[in-house]
C-alpha cells in the first residue's frame, strides 16, 4: 500500500499467462454464472462480441505462426480476414489425430 496525494493505493500486478485470451463471469455474485471476453477500449472495459470476439481469440493462433492475415499491411482494415498456415495445418492433423485415439 502507497501514500498517493493523500490517500492510501493499493496497486496489483497481475502477469499475463500463456492460456490467453481469459473469460470473466459477468456477475461475481450470481449463482449461475456467465462467462464472457472482456477488452480495454480507451479507458473502458467493455465486453468483446461478434469481430471483436473473433479476432481476439485469433491472437494465440497469429502468435504461434497457425493462422496468418490477409492483410498484413492493414491490420485494421474491415476487409481485414486470416488463412491457416502450413504450421496450423501440421497442428490441426496432430491435434485430430490425438482427439480420434
Amino acid at each position: 500500500m502507497e501514500l498517493v496525494e493523500g490517500r492510501k493505493l493499493i496497486v496489483l500486478w497481475v502477469p499475463g499467462g500463456q492460456n490467453r485470451p481469459y473469460k470473466a463471469p459477468v456477475s461475481v455474485t450470481a449463482k449461475q454464472k456467465s462467462w464472457r471476453y472482456y477488452i480495454r477500449r480507451y479507458s473502458s472495459t467493455v465486453e468483446a462480441k461478434d469481430e471483436t470476439e473473433q479476432e481476439l481469440l485469433s491472437l494465440p493462433a497469429i502468435a504461434t505462426g497457425c493462422l496468418e492475415m490477409t492483410l498484413p499491411e492493414q491490420p485494421n482494415s474491415r476487409l481485414q480476414r486470416y488463412r491457416l498456415t502450413a504450421t496450423g495445418q501440421h497442428w490441426l492433423q496432430a491435434n485430430s489425430q490425438r482427439s480420434t485415439r
